[in-house]
């Protein structure tokens, strides 16, 4: 997905009062630019966790999807 996308549905379920709680983890093959990051983390409510594929690790991706659930 192009970051710019990803970026518009993140901040459209961060403005939304039915959306605004649900976990977010966020997958990026490039590195985040600050003002990307800033976006993810700019809502106090949504926690976002980000994953670089390049270092993807399948244990720990299994780990933040049963924390996003529990």
């Amino acid at each position: 997905m192009d970051n710019q996308t990803g970026l518009a549905i993140i901040r459209a379920l961060q403005s939304d009062p039915l959306t605004e709680r649900i976990p977010l983890l966020v997958m990026s093959a490039s590195p985040l630019t600050r003002e990307e990051r800033d976006t993810l983390h700019s809502h106090p409510a949504q926690p976002v966790r980000l994953i670089m594929t390049p270092e993807f690790d399948p244990l720990e991706f299994i780990a933040e999807v049963k924390n996003a659930l529990s």
